[in-house]
């Protein structure tokens, strides 16, 4: 609730085709086109992102860390840790992609002729004009942010266990 309205600046500061405008100019343009409503325009993407973000990230670890340590591919360690959480974040980016895209373009929509009514009507308005490669524009950069943050996240995490006498799960 509290960054989705800078959120949506950024997108739609990134978005936007014309000449670069200030920080200034997007909040008024946003304020004036939809009042304190349009800050929250795409919440419901990126609200649905990110409960699929947090579920996949901990979910993909947690078996793929298992499943290595039980066919004794590793021993618990940092190259287990390494390799459970670079294939976390890897399924990350496949599974958000498809609300990335749909967030960011119901994010960037235009006051008078928007092109979209809502995240369903986004999702297979794109389905249908761009098939489902569309749903994942952008899938690589995804990765390239989302990837290496899960694998430091999930690293750091499990030097702090070591750290503080925790045994791995």
């Amino acid at each position: 609730m509290v960054g989705q309205p800078n959120d949506l600046i950024k997108v739609r500061m990134q978005a936007a085709e014309t000449a670069p405008k200030s920080l200034r100019w997007h909040i008024r343009t946003v304020y004036s086109n939809w009042g304190i409503a349009g800050f929250y325009t795409g919440f419901r993407p990126c609200l649905i992102r990110a409960l699929l973000l947090n579920a996949t990230q901990m979910s993909t670890y947690d078996s793929i860390k298992h499943e290595l340590l039980n066919r004794n591919y590793f021993a618990e360690g940092k190259a287990l840790h390494f390799t459970g959480s670079f294939f976390a974040g890897i399924a990350v980016a496949l599974v958000t992609s498809p609300m990335d895209v749909v967030k960011t373009r119901t994010m960037n929509v235009c006051a008078t002729n928007p092109a979209y009514s809502g995240m369903l009507d986004c999702f297979q308005k794109i389905l249908r004009t761009e098939g489902p490669l569309g749903l994942y524009k952008g899938v690589n950069s995804q990765w390239l942010r989302i990837g290496p943050l899960t694998m430091i996240q999930f690293m750091v995490w499990e030097q702090f266990r070591v750290y503080f006498g925790m045994t791995p799960i």
